[in-house]
């Protein structure tokens, strides 16, 4: 993995509030008989509660989606979402 330049790296913004930013993390794992699993972790930056948590073998733009989408029925859209996986911050 790259990374940036020090020039080029900035802090990140402080979350000010509940559903100012939230994080969009992939995490995966084997299971004993060696099957790999992946989970995606939505947490309110603010503070730390974990929104959402989808697990399975695989996870297209299509779970990511259908997960997100009943998370902004609930607690309203994000200011901006955030995923070291995908570079700089997007908005919502």
């Amino acid at each position: 993995m790259k990374r940036l330049p020090s020039a080029v790296r900035k802090p990140l913004p402080k979350a000010t509030a509940c559903n100012h930013c939230w994080s969009l993390d992939f995490t995966s794992d084997s299971l004993t008989g060696g099957r790999k699993f992946r989970t995606l972790n939505v947490v309110d930056d603010y503070n730390q509660q974990a929104l959402g948590i989808e697990v399975d073998y695989s996870l297209s733009a299509l779970r990511v989606t259908r997960l997100l989408d009943p998370l902004v029925e609930r607690y309203g859209k994000p200011e901006r979402l955030r995923s070291d996986n995908a570079g700089p911050p997007v908005r919502a």
